[in-house]
Formats: structure tokens, C-alpha cells, sequence
């Protein structure tokens, strides 16, 4: 669905390593809609 060389990664105390990737480097067609939501605590 993805491959990138260039990650951004995003280290938080307690948290687990987040990986975000440009929207260059995501097949958006293999991507469906979804209902599923998500919030910030």
C-alpha cells in the first residue's frame, strides 16, 4: 500500500514510534472508505 525511503517519525515518552508518510508515497487508489473515526485524548 506504501514504501517510502524519507518517513517521518514521531517519538513521544510512553508512546509507541509513530511512522507517517507522504501522501507521494501512498497508493491511494487501494484505499476504501471507511466509518471508522479517530480523536486525540
Amino acid at each position: 500500500m506504501a514504501e517510502s525511503a524519507r518517513p517521518r517519525m514521531l517519538l513521544e515518552s510512553a508512546m509507541p514510534v509513530r511512522r507517517y508518510l507522504t501522501p507521494e508515497d501512498v497508493r491511494t487508489e487501494l484505499l476504501e472508505p471507511s466509518d471508522t473515526t479517530v480523536r486525540c485524548r
